[in-house]
């Protein structure tokens, strides 16, 4: 008989008990999620408006205050341990629902910036998403003068470029033509290949069953539902998530 050791692996990112609450709120915005992100693995988070999703991400990217109980560790640091807090946060790249641009700079000024404080970025590779993402053409254009599809795409280059470990998109195809959409899940496939964990938020279900390895279905503030993108990529999958709402919705 042969026997053979298979070694667990080790999430990037691990949350448990995530609870957050907005003061003057009756309810949790999150209440009590925990899950992880492993190497080369997208997660996808689908949920409605007010489910959750933007102030999880907020969360784990430590620009948003929880509760006490909650712990984030980012590839072995604790994000919750003020003396680990910015080693977690520098392993991390955001791209943030809205804003995170400053809007008298150029496309050219934002990644001049990353390439300042990131000395293992080189501009190859920098311009070369820049292309990708279809925004050389726009490389000396102010921010300010983007539109919403625009800006999402120079806030996914940037959070990509930032990420060493942990990628967190939250809505990165809002507003975004099929050709952006198109360049968006190349680089994130190749962050992917990089062997990054990577969070994706959406409300759009078919083009997050597409990108994801794993989905889970947020309401309410909680984890519903964790299903395998398999679920999501039929032709019931519209029908399969309402029923997930209906039934959540019900146990109030």
């Amino acid at each position: 008989i042969l026997y053979m050791s298979l070694t667990p692996r080790t999430p990037i990112l691990s949350v448990k008990n995530l609870s957050i609450r907005y003061p003057q709120s009756l309810k949790p915005a999150v209440d009590n999620i925990s899950f992880d992100v492993f190497p080369g693995e997208v997660l996808g988070i689908l949920g409605g408006n007010g489910a959750g999703k933007t102030s999880s991400l907020k969360a784990i990217a430590g620009v948003l205050p929880y509760e006490k109980n909650t712990s984030i560790l980012v590839n072995g640091y604790q994000l919750t341990n003020l003396e680990e807090k910015e080693s977690a946060r520098s392993l991390i790249g955001y791209c943030p629902d809205t804003g995170g641009l400053i809007r008298q700079a150029t496309v050219e000024d934002h990644i001049s910036l990353i390439l300042a404080n990131n000395s293992d970025i080189n501009n190859l590779n920098a311009y070369g998403i820049v292309e990708k993402m279809g925004l050389t053409e726009h490389i000396k254009k102010e921010a300010g003068s983007f539109s919403h599809g625009m800006s999402r795409r120079l806030s996914v280059i940037l959070a990509t470029l930032n990420a060493k470990k942990l990628l967190i998109l939250d809505e990165p195809f809002d507003g975004v033509d099929p050709l952006g959409v198109e360049a968006i899940q190349e680089i994130i496939e190749l962050a992917k290949s990089e062997g990054l964990g990577i969070i994706i938020s959406t409300h759009l279900l078919s083009l997050l069953a597409e990108t994801s390895d794993r989905i889970l279905v947020m309401n309410r503030g909680r984890v519903i539902a964790e299903e395998n993108k398999q679920f999501f990529t039929n032709a019931d999958a519209s029908n399969k998530y309402a029923e997930l709402l209906k039934l959540d919705n019900n146990n109030i």
